[in-house]
């Protein structure tokens, strides 16, 4: 998805360096000026039946919101807008969009700015979830970058998608990682896929963390992994045990484990949110 690249090149990149510089020599109108709020830092993911929303600050110095909206048809229209408080980055942000939606010949991409703000259209596919994913993903890193100062839940909040204190299920990725991240009724775990090495010299490192409800049935999984580390190759398959928690560590050659985590991790969360939702994921999972 465009904003996704856009966001991650753009926002993250230039803020960071406002941070470093001194505004005093940027021009700006009062009305350029009108998203600037000391002291915000955050980001927020919100979501309705129809539509996912994220919003992003920066100490005054970068906003960012983005709402993606089902209308009931394959395609999901998407609006967002950008906010600067040097009016130089708004300008290269500007130029930078207006370059992206030039290569979309088919204009699905439309953008157009003014003063140190910048709004774009985009016409998309793909699930909310999967677009709620992507939104997730990038207040993670986000978060792990700069925090917020705002008191606001920057850990990502939503309202209506089957995400609560009860169950939620998340995926992050990196450049050559995936993580997810699922908890349901006390149960949870963590699953993280890399890739290490090179070329021929490639290799597939994964590792899960389970936390059980109880020390039984977490003492019955680990011996069950156990029986099953012993049929793979010395130190392939690690496993360890401490009270509820149950850690595993497989390493194998190739990419395999990883292009397998990758295309997995979305399609798991997006299958347990719908049973989840529609009262079926004891079912799924017998000892929830």
């Amino acid at each position: 998805m465009n904003f996704k690249h856009l966001f991650l090149t753009t926002l993250l990149a230039a803020s960071f360096g406002l941070v470093a510089c001194d505004n005093s020599s940027s021009a700006e109108s009062s009305d350029d000026n009108s998203n600037k709020k000391s002291g915000q830092t955050y980001c927020n993911v919100t979501t309705t039946a129809k539509s996912v929303t994220v919003s992003m600050a920066l100490d005054g110095e970068a906003t960012y919101t983005s709402t993606v909206t089902d209308a009931g048809s394959r395609y999901k229209t998407i609006s967002s807008e950008y906010w600067y408080a040097s009016s130089s980055d708004a300008n290269k942000e500007c130029n930078d969009q207006k370059k992206e939606a030039a290569s979309w010949r088919d204009g699905s991409y439309q953008v157009s700015c003014s003063g140190n703000k910048i709004y774009v259209s985009e016409i998309d596919e793909g699930s909310l979830s999967a677009h709620e994913s992507d939104f997730r993903d990038l207040c993670r890193q986000f978060d792990a970058r700069y925090g917020s100062s705002s008191g606001q839940n920057n850990s990502t909040t939503n309202t209506n998608n089957g995400s609560n204190a009860e169950f939620s299920c998340d995926v992050s990725r990196t450049v050559n990682s995936v993580t997810m991240l699922f908890s349901y009724k006390g149960f949870t775990f963590e699953t993280s896929s890399s890739l290490l090495g090179a070329g021929s010299e490639v290799s597939s490192v994964t590792n899960m963390k389970n936390v059980y409800p109880n020390k039984e049935r977490a003492n019955y999984e680990c011996e069950s992994l156990k029986r099953t580390a012993a049929g793979y190759p010395e130190g392939s398959y690690q496993i360890s045990c401490s009270d509820k928690t149950v850690s595993i560590t497989m390493i194998g050659d190739g990419d395999d484990e990883f292009v397998y985590m990758d295309g997995y991790a979305d399609s798991y969360c997006e299958t347990t949110r719908k049973a989840y939702n529609n009262g079926e994921l004891d079912d799924m999972y017998e000892g929830f």
